[in-house]
Protein backbone atom coordinates (compact mmCIF):
# COMPACT_ATOMS: atom_id res chain seq x y z
CA UNK A 1 0.00 0.00 0.00
CA UNK A 2 1.24 3.13 -1.12
CA UNK A 3 2.55 5.74 1.47
CA UNK A 4 0.65 9.42 1.73
CA UNK A 5 2.92 11.78 1.62
CA UNK A 6 1.64 15.16 3.50
CA UNK A 7 1.71 18.52 2.51
CA UNK A 8 5.12 20.46 2.01
CA UNK A 9 3.31 23.83 0.67
CA UNK A 10 1.71 26.33 2.94
CA UNK A 11 -1.92 26.71 3.57
CA UNK A 12 -2.71 29.62 1.64
CA UNK A 13 -0.32 28.72 -1.91
CA UNK A 14 -3.20 28.25 -4.21
CA UNK A 15 -1.10 25.25 -5.57
CA UNK A 16 -1.72 23.17 -2.57
CA UNK A 17 -4.54 21.21 -4.07
CA UNK A 18 -2.80 19.72 -6.72
CA UNK A 19 0.14 18.91 -4.18
CA UNK A 20 -2.80 16.70 -2.22
CA UNK A 21 -3.89 15.12 -5.48
CA UNK A 22 -0.53 14.21 -6.00
CA UNK A 23 0.04 13.01 -2.79
CA UNK A 24 -3.44 10.42 -3.47
CA UNK A 25 -2.75 9.51 -6.84
CA UNK A 26 -0.65 6.18 -6.40
CA UNK A 27 -3.32 5.07 -3.28
CA UNK A 28 -6.11 5.73 -5.40
CA UNK A 29 -5.26 4.32 -8.86
CA UNK A 30 -4.30 1.23 -6.10
CA UNK A 31 -7.91 0.81 -5.19
CA UNK A 32 -9.40 2.24 -8.03
CA UNK A 33 -7.72 -0.26 -10.43
CA UNK A 34 -8.21 -3.09 -7.77
CA UNK A 35 -11.23 -6.24 -8.75
CA UNK A 36 -12.94 -4.85 -6.80
CA UNK A 37 -12.78 -1.04 -5.65
CA UNK A 38 -13.85 -1.45 -1.65
CA UNK A 39 -15.57 1.76 -0.08
CA UNK A 40 -13.65 0.32 3.05
CA UNK A 41 -10.08 1.24 1.13
CA UNK A 42 -11.74 4.66 -0.05
CA UNK A 43 -12.23 5.42 3.86
CA UNK A 44 -8.70 4.89 4.90
CA UNK A 45 -7.28 6.55 2.03
CA UNK A 46 -9.06 9.52 3.07
CA UNK A 47 -8.42 8.80 6.67
CA UNK A 48 -4.49 8.28 5.93
CA UNK A 49 -4.50 11.60 4.07
CA UNK A 50 -5.85 13.40 7.21
CA UNK A 51 -3.50 11.59 9.01
CA UNK A 52 -0.83 13.24 6.68
CA UNK A 53 -1.95 16.55 7.47
CA UNK A 54 -4.20 17.02 4.45
CA UNK A 55 -7.32 18.83 5.64
CA UNK A 56 -11.20 17.14 4.85
CA UNK A 57 -11.93 19.69 1.95
CA UNK A 58 -8.23 18.93 0.24
CA UNK A 59 -8.49 15.31 0.21
CA UNK A 60 -12.07 15.92 -0.47
CA UNK A 61 -11.15 17.91 -3.74
CA UNK A 62 -8.82 15.98 -4.89
CA UNK A 63 -10.36 12.42 -5.00
CA UNK A 64 -12.96 14.46 -6.67
CA UNK A 65 -10.58 15.22 -9.29
CA UNK A 66 -8.74 12.10 -9.42
CA UNK A 67 -12.54 10.31 -10.45
CA UNK A 68 -13.26 12.73 -12.85
CA UNK A 69 -10.24 11.95 -14.13
CA UNK A 70 -10.65 8.41 -14.28
CA UNK A 71 -14.39 7.90 -15.07
CA UNK A 72 -15.54 11.14 -16.85
CA UNK A 73 -17.26 8.89 -19.82
CA UNK A 74 -16.83 12.73 -21.72
CA UNK A 75 -12.92 12.90 -21.71
CA UNK A 76 -12.82 10.56 -24.69
CA UNK A 77 -15.58 12.12 -26.63
CA UNK A 78 -13.74 15.57 -26.45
Amino acid sequence: MAQIKGPVLPNIDPNRWLECERALEERFTEIATGEKPSTLSFAELIDDAIEAGWTEREVERALLDLMEDRYDPDEESA
